[in-house]
């Protein structure tokens, strides 16, 4: 009795230092089983008015666990032109990624100069703001990377607030984060006057 509880113990001891594994070829074969195992792992609920449609195939050796979870999870809806938007801290909806512009997303402030954004490097859409160290370097950022946006992403900069504000996910924001503060330098007076004729070309 007192060997099986021992054993018993080092059981929970393990679990609770190793994350619980699942083989997502045996687990998840489609974006709803997937959902639910994400869920399972992470501890968040989602709710969504789509009818998730749409098989899922893995590599046997792909593993979801409660680290790579929400990676995975954000991958598979973005692929399928859906995303999840927080509604509480533990709960997401599901809707459809055309419909981004409608949400309201977590916003998150970033300096152009700083070693990392804060955001997480996933499929969710965040919207950061950049406070520029030169103001007058806005426009040629955002014409600059906006082929770089994707699709449902936006780019726009404010010269009143002096801010760049990038709508996109999380993933491609860390992309472009370097660029930005590579970018966010003194224009010269030659790229000034060369985004003035192109705005005056496309009025």
């Amino acid at each position: 009795m007192k060997k099986q509880a021992i054993l018993l113990g080092s059981f929970v001891l393990l679990a609770s230092i190793f994350p619980l594994n699942s083989s997502a070829a045996e687990s998840c074969n489609e974006v709803k089983e997937c959902l639910d195992l994400a869920s399972k792992l992470t501890g968040k609920s989602y709710t969504t008015t789509i009818k998730l449609q749409g098989g899922v195939t893995n590599s046997d050796d792909l593993k979801w666990n409660q680290s790579n979870a929400d990676k995975l999870i954000t991958s598979l809806l973005f692929e399928s032109n859906l995303i999840r938007v927080p509604i509480d801290e533990k709960t997401y909806k599901i809707v459809e990624s055309r419909d981004v512009r409608y949400q309201s997303l977590p916003i998150m402030n970033v300096n152009t100069k700083s070693d990392s954004t804060g955001i997480p490097k996933t499929h969710d859409f965040f919207m950061a703001s950049y406070t520029l160290t030169h103001p007058n370097s806005g426009a040629l950022i955002a014409r600059a990377l906006r082929p770089f946006i994707s699709r449902y992403g936006r780019i726009i900069e404010s010269k009143l607030a002096s801010t760049l504000i990038i709508q996109d996910t999380g993933l491609n924001i860390n992309r472009l984060h370097t660029l930005i503060g590579k970018l966010d330098v003194k224009p010269s007076k030659e790229a000034l006057r060369e985004l003035k004729e192109k705005k005056n070309k496309e009025k």
